[in-house]
Formats: C-alpha cells, structure tokens, sequence
C-alpha cells in the first residue's frame, strides 16, 4: 500500500508485517529502502479494541434505548393511561366523587390538581342543583299538602278545618256584614241507597258547583259534613244576605 511514509506493507505471516520506508544516501539517490518488522499483534489488537468499541456503542446505545424507553413509560404513558382510565371511569359511572392522583409536581401532577379542582366544582354544583330540585319538591309537597288539609277531595270546596280557622280570623277583626249560609242536599241517603255512592258523589259535585256559582265572589264556600255546607259571607249588607 502507497503512501506518503512508506511504499508499501506485507503481511509476512500471522504474526509480522513487513514495512519498506524509502530512504535517500548520502548522494541523494532513493533507491534504497528501510525495511521494518512489525508485530502483527498490534494491528490484530487495534482491530480488537476496535470491535470491542463498536460493540460496546450498540451496548451502551441498547441500555440507553432501554432507560430511555423506561422514563418515557414511567414519567409520560404511565400517567396517560392513568389519565385515560380516570376519563373513562367517570365517562361510564356518571360519577364526579372520583378523584385523580398523580405523584409529583410535574405537567402530569398539575394536570390531575385541574381535573379535581373541576370535578370538585362541578359536585358542589350538582349538590346545589339537587338541594335547590329538593327543596321545591319540598315546597310542592307542603303546598298539596296544605291545599289537601284545607279543601274537600270530592268537592273541591273548602273543609270544615278552613272555614273554623276563617270564623275565628273573623272574630278577630272588625268585619261589617258578616253572613254566615248552612244548608243541606235533601234525600241524598236514598239516592246512595237506591242509585249508589257514585250517583250520591255527583249530586254533591253538581250542588258544590251551583253554590260557588252564586257565592265565590262574595264569600267562602266549604263543605262541612256528608251533606251540610256552609258560606261565609263578608261586607254585605243584611238586606242582601
């Protein structure tokens, strides 16, 4: 092999290697060469330290690959699936009582820190909401309940239990007029007894109709017994009573 420091090398056996160096005599000639033996092992050893470079590149590139791989597993997928399970979790459930936890103050930690904080907002919303839904069913419920313990079920007109609260708010105040109507539905027992209760509730209905016909603007109207009613009546004058 040509080069600037020797003309060329030859391999011996396996063991040397002959290096010829041209050099010049005293009188400038150069035809004379410098014959040099080099052991072999040297270059079998440069090729070894070599191989063994390369060879510990792809290691050291492998456990690189594979430390790297691990970090990203542990510091990014990890919490992404975790993240994904946590979604999913609510998404199936409906539920905003789970929370989201995640070691650390990375990316990742303040993201999970976000997503409580949103559900937290969200339960107490729902939490109000559902108070707010309960309380007017409260109020619903106490509103038929009241209506219930003031007014007929049949009729519809007031009860006994209204109309004695109504004397004795009257008795209280200084009412000029003050009418006071009670009447009965003759024959209604031979009605229930001969045409049935059915046939005796829709005379009570039909007389109940013709009474707030004549008295709902200027009085109150309850039915106080099986067959009895009773009208209050307030700022008229007797003559019209």
């Amino acid at each position: 092999v040509t080069d600037s420091q020797f003309e060329y090398r030859q391999t011996i056996n396996d063991d040397t290697i002959q290096v010829y160096y041209p050099v010049n005599d005293i009188y400038g000639n150069g035809d004379n060469y410098l014959v040099s033996s080099v052991p072999r092992e040297i270059f079998k050893q440069g090729q070894l330290q070599t191989q063994l470079f390369l060879a510990l590149t792809v290691v050291f590139g492998l456990l690189f690959l594979i430390l790297t791989l691990f970090l990203l597993h542990r510091m990014v997928f990890a919490p992404l699936s975790k993240i994904e399970g946590f979604i999913n979790t609510i998404i199936a459930d409906g539920t905003t009582a789970v929370r989201l936890t995640l070691p650390g103050k990375d990316e990742f930690a303040k993201i999970a820190a976000i997503f409580n904080d949103m559900l937290q907002q969200i339960e107490a919303r729902e939490l109000d909401k559902a108070a707010q839904q309960d309380l007017e069913v409260r109020k619903k419920n106490e509103e038929v309940l009241k209506h219930m313990s003031y007014h007929d079920s049949l009729t519809g007109l007031y009860n006994r239990t209204y109309l004695q609260e109504q004397l004795i708010n009257l008795s209280r105040c200084d009412h000029k007029g003050v009418g006071v109507v009670c009447c009965d539905v003759d024959g209604l027992k031979i009605i229930n007894d001969t045409m049935g209760h059915s046939m005796g509730d829709i005379m009570l209905t039909r007389v109940a109709d013709v009474l707030l016909d004549v008295f709902a603007k200027e009085g109150i109207v309850a039915r106080i017994g099986g067959d009895e009613f009773s009208i209050i009546t307030t700022n008229l004058t007797e003559d019209y009573i």
